[in-house]
């Protein structure tokens, strides 16, 4: 019997050795395989959980003058940081979750796509001269690309803003209409009494929404060690439809507008002193193949220095033309160039059967005369010329005569 019980045992000490090194032998193979897989992805761009990622580009950064930029391209995040006199970075947007509290959205159609890496979306890093910039893209959808260019607000002076333009290309195969959506987290204004500042210095206490900033100009989140000022108006600065500063949790419910409450702090239940600023652009409709661009800037101060954004801002119009000028120049003419306008139009009634359609220059605004109301009036003209109605008639006359008197000034500025 205890013969029988040694020979048992002899046989299971053997069945488990031999079952060990088998599984030994499998591990290593396997690790072999990952090791070889992972040697091969080191030169390539591959899929993982998060999604598409250039594995070369785990994060990138560019610095100059007093302003940094950062971007992790594995997330599709970005930050902006101000430099003091002793070299310390200070961030100027939320560094929690790798800086994901700040996004960007794009609205195409009814779709919203938020831009970050995943499954859905491919995200690339690079840099150029003075700039840097991230290139979201969404398959058969579109490509957003942002660009960060260093520029100095004053000749001769260190860098200290950042032209953010957005490129939007709709890479499908019909025409839609693109909107974009920025959330910025700010933090400099969180660890002061007033979270944000806008035109004259003027303090920001409660949620607030911006139809238009003709008046407020720009939106500053600053405390004792640094100032970032957003400009959203003037020079080449694409208008908003919408800026507004609130509460994180108030922007990002899932809803394109935010719906806002004047008399509310930047606080809720679920988010303490917690505020940012965002920004939605007009929607423009995008043919296939083409693109459209957003502008807008960020000036950055340390310490008690002001921040001087809107000088560079504004003076880039004066640079170029002098559109008040032009205007003074043509009001001797109005009445000869009405005169000219009339007989315009009369021969497009011609063609239409319409009565008469006045356009006056008088009423010609100095903020008409830039790229982008050219661009929304050529919209505007294409959407109505799908309806045959009269109404719709006498608009596109209206509104052709209004664009062949903003090109005629342009040209001769």
């Amino acid at each position: 019997m205890k013969k029988n019980k040694v020979l048992f045992l002899l046989i299971f000490i053997i069945a488990l050795f031999i079952s060990c090194a088998s599984t030994k032998k499998e591990n290593t193979e396997s690790n072999k395989n990952i090791e070889k897989d992972n040697k091969k992805g080191t030169a390539s761009k591959k899929m993982s959980f998060l999604g598409w990622i250039d594995v070369s580009e785990k994060e990138m950064e560019l610095s100059m003058g007093i302003v940094t930029v950062k971007l992790k391209p594995k997330l599709g995040s970005f930050n902006y940081f101000v430099s003091n006199k002793n070299k310390k970075q200070i961030p100027v947007l939320s560094t929690s979750n790798e800086y994901t509290g700040t996004s960007v959205q794009l609205k195409v159609g009814n779709q919203v796509y938020k831009l970050i890496s995943d499954s859905k979306t491919k995200v690339t890093a690079g840099k150029g001269e003075k700039k840097i910039y991230m290139n979201y893209e969404i398959p058969s959808v579109a490509d957003v690309r942002i660009d960060f260019n260093f520029v100095s607000s004053e000749d001769n002076s260190n860098f200290d803003t950042l032209k953010i333009v957005y490129t939007i290309t709709n890479t499908g195969t019909k025409k839609k209409d693109f909107s974009v959506k920025t959330i910025y987290d700010t933090t400099l204004g969180e660890s002061s009494s007033t979270h944000f500042f806008v035109a004259d210095d003027l303090p920001v206490k409660n949620e607030v929404m911006y139809k238009t900033m003709q008046n407020q100009k720009w939106v500053i989140s600053k405390n004792n060690n640094a100032s970032a000022q957003f400009l959203f108006n003037g020079g080449d600065t694409t208008e908003p439809q919408i800026v507004a500063l609130a509460n994180k949790v108030t922007l990002e419910k899932d809803v394109w507008e935010p719906e806002m409450f004047t008399y509310r702090a930047f606080d809720t239940v679920l988010s303490y002193n917690n505020s940012a600023i965002g920004v939605i652009w007009p929607s423009v409709m995008i043919m296939p193949g083409k693109t459209s661009k957003i502008i807008h800037y960020v000036n950055f101060a340390t310490e008690n220095e002001q921040p001087k954004g809107e000088r560079y801002v504004y003076s880039q119009s004066e640079k170029t033309s002098d559109f008040s000028q032009k205007l003074i120049d043509f009001n001797d003419k109005n009445d000869e160039n009405n005169e000219n306008y009339l007989e315009h139009n009369d021969e497009k009634n011609q063609n239409y059967n319409l009565p008469l359609v006045e356009f006056n220059v008088n009423s010609l605004e100095k903020e008409k005369l830039s790229v982008e109301y050219v661009n929304k009036l050529i919209q505007r003209i294409t959407e109505l010329e799908k309806d045959s109605s009269i109404v719709n008639r006498e608009e596109i006359l209206m509104l052709n005569a209004e664009l062949d008197y903003i090109l005629s000034v342009l040209r001769r500025q």
